[in-house]
């Protein structure tokens, strides 16, 4: 970043400050926003996420200076997904968590993972969301 900023500042005028103020827009979008692509299913409790159902795809879109992260993609049913979860506890892209109906969804060191609510529908209909790899 610094090499940047020393090529833009020896342009002139009021191209610097163009070339300036688009160097501080992409570096504001791109130091607080992050998207983590997920697999997930619901599988049968117990069987270590081997029986399976249907495969959800979704993002989860974390946006620092919103301190939010938005979930995109299909339900099961087709239906598009684009929620903001308001629920969450944030210290940086890399590292946060959030809860939802079934799960934790947690960020640690930019690496995601699920922990199932055992108090949930889900669980007491002995299923449990896993991550598909």
């Amino acid at each position: 970043m610094f090499t940047v900023l020393v090529v833009s500042c020896r342009l002139k005028g009021s191209k610097m400050l163009k070339s300036l103020f688009f160097l501080l827009m992409l570096c504001s979008v791109t130091a607080y926003a992050k998207t983590y692509d997920l697999t997930l299913s619901p599988c049968d409790l117990g069987t270590n996420c081997k029986k399976c159902y249907e495969v959800v795809k979704v993002s989860y879109s974390v946006d620092m200076v919103k301190e939010q992260v938005t979930v995109s993609g299909k339900s099961i049913e087709g239906k598009d997904i684009n929620e903001i979860n308001d629920k969450c506890k944030m210290i940086d892209a890399n590292n946060w968590s959030c809860d939802s109906v079934f799960i934790t969804t947690q960020a640690k060191g930019g690496v995601v993972t699920i922990v199932n609510k055992k108090n949930s529908s889900l669980a007491a209909g002995k299923k449990e969301v896993c991550m598909v790899r």
